[in-house]
């Protein structure tokens, strides 16, 4: 019975061990709303994909593999725990959340594609800690404010560009019609 506990206990403890790291909840409530522009409303059901990111300081943020989608309420994301590693379990780490159009599937494609995309502010949080029962993991739910996903604004040379491409459409298309244009 005694050689039994020790080799329970043993095998208990290498369970824990192979864990090895804290986890956190991604989530969020109505204190940290995902809006669609700055005073919209929240982004809709499946039009948006989330990221989070952490560190072990604001400077280190790395994305984690997990992308998930929204939840049933727009402008919820998904609850969904994952496992933090760049901190050991119980110790502070350094998140932050990461939004953007769900006909892209990474962050960087919609930046590059000029989509809609947004993030929130670097915050700080715990992990759970590494205890026989584990703990459960730390919800984000809170910890961060709401923020709005955005489409980037056109370059001052673009709308230019634009500018000067409609002006000599115009100017061409009142030249055929044996009308002259002038500014006046």
């Amino acid at each position: 019975m005694k050689k039994q506990f020790v080799m329970m206990a043993g095998l208990l403890a290498f369970a824990v061990s192979a864990l090895g790291q804290g986890q956190v909840t991604l989530g969020n409530n109505s204190t940290s709303l995902i809006y669609a522009f700055s005073g919209g409303p929240p982004v809709a059901n499946g039009t948006t994909l989330f990221q989070l990111l952490a560190g072990a300081t604001p400077d280190s943020l790395t994305p984690l593999l997990a992308i998930v989608g929204t939840s049933s309420f727009p402008g919820r994301i998904a609850n969904t725990v994952m496992d933090i590693t760049v901190v050991a379990p119980g110790e502070t780490a350094y998140f932050q959340v990461r939004a953007w159009s769900s006909r892209f599937a990474t962050y960087q494609e919609a930046v590059n594609s000029q989509a809609q995309f947004g993030f929130s502010v670097v915050f700080s949080s715990m992990t759970s800690r590494l205890v026989v029962p584990p703990d459960p993991p730390v919800l984000l739910a809170g910890n961060y404010p709401s923020f709005s996903i955005f489409i980037p604004e056109p370059s001052t040379w673009t709308l230019m560009g634009l500018s000067g491409l409609f002006f000599l459409v115009v100017s061409r298309v009142r030249g055929r019609k044996g009308k002259t244009f002038a500014l006046r």
